[in-house]
């Protein structure tokens, strides 16, 4: 039983390791990363917690994410992907800082 109680405590260690360091925020430096071309599918996998709005068949036509811009302000960012569930438009709220 030890056993399984260590695994567990890995286990959640392990999770939160994998878990964005903003909470379910993209970084301004994520924004930048995600480029028109990528497929929905990797979006997904790689920032999960999106809300996706979908298409009657089934498709992805948007993921919207909050974001926090590099001064700590909170934005938005509206991924718009074309019927192929490739991204075409890149929506960000915030000033683009250099």
């Amino acid at each position: 039983m030890k056993t399984l109680g260590s695994l567990l405590v890995v286990l959640a260690v392990a999770l939160a390791a994998c878990s964005s360091p903003f909470g379910d925020k993209l970084s301004f430096a994520q924004v930048q990363s995600i480029n028109r071309g990528v497929p929905a599918s990797w979006v997904l996998e790689e920032y999960p917690f999106g809300r996706a709005t979908r298409t009657p068949d089934g498709r992805v036509q948007s993921i919207a994410y909050n974001v926090t811009d590099p001064r700590g302000s909170s934005q938005s960012l509206r991924l718009e992907f074309d019927g192929n569930e490739v991204l075409s438009r890149k929506v960000y709220s915030g000033p683009i800082v250099r």
